[in-house]
């Protein structure tokens, strides 16, 4: 296996795509994996996935998915976790419960990054739902561009005209 300086593998083998894949799926980030001195460098990773070398690319989708399931299980897990909301803190000699804001913010933070980014991964599973409800008509009419360039020609034709030259005309369908 060639290696690149530091040591790190540029030759794309069935095992390394595995590992990849299932420390993907195990939550760890391509950036993080990548510092370690035994795997690929991301752009070669990246590189993989582009050329798709030897159908790296589905097993990596998969395995982004399986990653993004992962993080919802985290969302919970975050969510429902409460340890550390709460501190100790000393006032007029007495000890108190306060709530810990900054423990709480950084919850907050680590559950909208998750969403977040599962949203712009995966919009169709964990984006924003979008409901239209219309009601009456709708018309969609293609108009070409030479059509609307004639339009606007008549219309700058009659605002600089003078009242007496505009001639009204109804044309019914």
């Amino acid at each position: 296996m060639s290696t690149a300086r530091g040591g790190q593998p540029l030759t794309y083998t069935a095992e390394l795509a595995e590992q990849i894949c299932r420390r993907l799926v195990e939550g760890e980030s391509l950036r993080e994996m990548c510092r370690d001195p035994a795997m690929p460098l991301e752009s070669t990773v990246r590189g993989w996935v582009v050329d798709d070398r030897d159908g790296f690319a589905a097993r990596y989708g998969r395995a982004r998915e399986a990653q993004m399931d992962r993080w919802a299980d985290e969302i919970i897990e975050i969510a429902d976790e409460d340890d550390g909301d709460w501190m100790d803190r000393q006032q007029g000699g007495e000890t108190v419960r306060v709530v810990d804001h900054e423990h709480v913010h950084r919850s907050r933070l680590r559950v909208d990054a998750r969403k977040w980014l599962m949203a712009k991964l995966a919009p169709r599973r964990y984006g924003d739902k979008l409901e239209l409800d219309h009601s009456g008509n709708l018309i969609i009419q293609q108009v070409s561009y030479a059509a609307v360039q004639h339009v606007e020609q008549l219309e700058t034709q009659v605002f600089d005209a003078e009242p007496e030259q505009v001639t009204v005309v109804t044309v019914k369908p």
